[in-house]
């Protein structure tokens, strides 16, 4: 069922558009390497692009080919309803190839959100690399948080994470940690709100870690875990440290972590 669904998928777009879509947005951000001077067939030459350019630039080709896919019939006919379970199926095969052949990355998934027309919708986010350094961790942070995020009602949250997993990708690790505890942040300002519970949006994650739970039945030993993202981020340079500490991989791997796990538990705890 399926891979019957995909076959569909694949017919929305003609396989010469699909290239030529591809190509002009892989040209926008690598124009030198994969120029095409119009000789030779095109999707041949793109293709040669992701089998011989480095790692990061084959993640682009990847993200931007489900842009690429759907190019074509958003200009003709817009995006209904009843396409939203093959582009949910397509990224759950792409993500089994990666699983089958270890690969040390996954696809977040679609954020869809309803128009007014009952029979269409618009993308809100696409799906984006990110790394899995640790299957364990993966299951049980990034996975849950990410599925909560889902929700358009913490879209600012699940962009500010999305952010987080690129720039850890590209090894940016202070920007991931940033963007780990913006994401923190905006949940709990967000589970504050939808609760009545009292806060300023110029809180800061301490501020809104207390109200948090004293306001629900967290522990309070919960506390000092909370704060542990924004803690580790500030003395690594958070607002304007003239003297940043180089962040290694492994602290904005646990950063992303312990912000996603947090994410989980604040969400499960205060809107269930």
């Amino acid at each position: 069922m399926q891979y019957t669904k995909l076959l569909n998928l694949a017919e929305w777009c003609e396989k010469e558009e699909f290239w030529r879509n591809l190509y002009e947005n892989l040209v926008e951000l690598h124009p030198t390497e994969i120029w095409w001077d119009g000789n030779g067939d095109l999707g041949t030459h793109v293709f040669q692009f992701a089998r011989q350019c480095a790692v990061e630039k084959f993640y682009d080709f990847i993200e931007l080919g489900f842009v690429a896919l759907i190019q074509g019939p958003v200009r003709r006919s817009g995006f209904l309803e009843s396409w939203k379970g093959s582009l949910t199926d397509l990224v759950e095969c792409v993500n089994l190839v990666f699983e089958t052949y270890s690969g040390p990355c996954q696809l977040t998934p679609f954020q869809f959100e309803p128009m007014s027309n009952a029979f269409y919708f618009k993308i809100v986010q696409w799906p984006q690399i990110y790394m899995v350094s640790d299957e364990v961790t993966h299951q049980e942070a990034v996975e849950p948080a990410l599925r909560i995020l889902n929700n358009p009602r913490y879209r600012s949250a699940d962009e500010e994470v999305r952010k987080a997993m690129k720039a850890y990708r590209q090894g940016r690790y202070d920007n991931c940690m940033i963007h780990s505890n913006n994401a923190l942040e905006s949940v709990m300002k967000i589970v504050c709100k939808k609760n009545g519970w009292p806060y300023q949006e110029k809180d800061t994650a301490r501020t809104l870690v207390d109200t948090v739970v004293c306001k629900s039945t967290l522990d309070k030993s919960f506390k000092s875990w909370l704060q542990a993202t924004s803690s580790i981020r500030n003395n690594y340079g958070g607002h304007g440290s003239s003297t940043p500490i180089k962040v290694e991989r492994h602290i904005a791997q646990y950063v992303l972590t312990n912000a996603a796990s947090s994410i989980v538990l604040i969400v499960n705890e205060a809107d269930p």
